[in-house]
């Protein structure tokens, strides 16, 4: 059992560090509940209800990327409530930020039981787990990942790429705007300036006088040609006003 536990980690490793790669090893969870009791628990939480919408989804409680991002913002409560019969959950940390030259280290990550306090609810579904923004963060690493790999493919210098917390504001802004999956990652390539002739790499300010119309073209536009591209659309409005 040592030995294929070993195999398993070390399989999940190279995984982590592929980011994008499905996830086969989840985590090791430490309960004082039996089997059958964690995955009763485990159905409901996988059948969430997202806080725009009426209808339930299946949301990956057990990809440890999706933990990750959002465990962090959740209140004690809802730790508790994610966690349910499960006192400890350990995974391998998954890289976040640039892609780096060299293979990073894949310490544990721990998400733990908080302890017991009057406002933590005992019992009930989770299913009604999480605000707005914790839903976008739950759902933020593809994007993110796919965006640092194509700069990672292009040679964009570490430095110059927008750093975690830069990428999810980039990211929720796009959403805001009702932009998704190619649209959203293009919104990100055309806001964020990683090669700007003064300064060091920034986010463009879409609110200019200059800047502005050319955003609500572009949105208006893709609205009439739900096939087209953010980026030619961005491309061509930059040509027709220069």
């Amino acid at each position: 059992m040592r030995q294929w536990l070993a195999q398993c980690l070390d399989h999940a490793a190279q995984q982590s560090q592929q980011r994008l790669l499905a996830q086969d090893f989840c985590g090791v969870v430490i309960s004082g509940a039996n089997e059958q009791a964690i995955t009763r628990y485990w159905v409901g939480l996988g059948d969430q209800r997202p806080p725009y919408s009426e209808d339930g989804v299946l949301f990956r409680y057990q990809d440890p990327r999706v933990m990750q991002r959002v465990w962090p913002s959740l209140s004690p409560s809802q730790q508790a409530r994610w966690l349910g019969p499960v006192t400890q959950w350990w995974s391998l940390r998954q890289p976040w930020g640039p892609f780096s030259a060299a293979p990073e280290p894949a310490p544990w990550f721990l998400a733990k039981a908080p302890l017991p306090s009057p406002e933590a609810p005992s019992g009930g579904s989770p299913r009604d787990l999480f605000t707005q923004e914790q839903w976008f963060l739950a759902g933020v690493s593809p994007d993110a990942n796919a965006i640092w790999r194509g700069y990672a493919n292009n040679d964009v210098r570490v430095e110059a790429q927008p750093d975690a917390h830069s990428m999810v504001v980039l990211l929720a802004d796009g959403a805001r705007l009702g932009l998704s999956g190619v649209n959203l990652e293009d919104y990100v390539w055309s806001t964020w300036l990683h090669r700007p002739k003064e300064g060091a790499p920034r986010a463009m300010d879409w609110s200019l006088p200059h800047t502005a119309p050319v955003l609500t073209q572009v949105l208006k536009q893709l609205q009439a040609q739900p096939d087209a591209r953010f980026s030619t659309l961005f491309a061509q409005a930059i040509r027709a006003g220069s």
